[in-house]
């Protein structure tokens, strides 16, 4: 619901794309960015999102990075230690965990952040991908989840970001 507008560095290296306001009363005052870039040596992808709370009231947020994985279901290990896809619990959680390497078919992608501690690893296995999710706490919302998160106050900014290295 809400239009984003992008813009493309001169480098090529970076898309940014951002809204300014939120039509939804709930978070009104909200803007953000979310800029996507690959370093110079072109081997990381890192994702930065910029919240800014332009508001007069305090907003909960819990963001979260749903980056899906192609796998080889045949063939898939999570920081070494080999899963079968068809077996995997669908929602697995890694609190307190800095990052996550995923390696299928021979090939290792690390997953990284050093502000999103929480990761989550999920797939319905519908499809030969897994998600692995950098987030603030996982499922922040859950009403089951104590304690909840607290407020971004007026006039607050907040930066989170994840990379991908391959």
């Amino acid at each position: 619901t809400v239009t984003w507008r992008s813009e493309v560095s001169v480098d090529g290296r970076t898309v940014i794309c951002a809204y300014d306001e939120v039509d939804d009363e709930r978070f009104q005052g909200l803007s953000t960015k979310v800029k996507y870039e690959i370093n110079e040596t072109g081997d990381t992808f890192t994702t930065t999102l910029h919240v800014i709370n332009n508001g007069s009231q305090s907003l909960t947020i819990t963001p979260g990075f749903h980056p899906y994985f192609m796998i080889d279901a045949t063939d898939v290990a999570l920081n070494g230690n080999r899963i079968d896809v068809a077996d995997f619990n669908p929602f697995q959680s890694f609190p307190d965990t800095t990052s996550i390497i995923l390696e299928t078919a021979g090939r290792p992608v690390t997953v990284l952040s050093e502000n999103l501690t929480y990761m989550v690893v999920w797939t319905d296995a519908k499809g030969e991908y897994l998600c692995i999710e950098p987030t603030v706490r996982g499922n922040a919302f859950d009403s089951r989840r104590e304690p909840r998160l607290g407020g971004m106050t007026p006039g607050g900014t907040i930066e989170y970001s994840f990379s991908i290295k391959w």
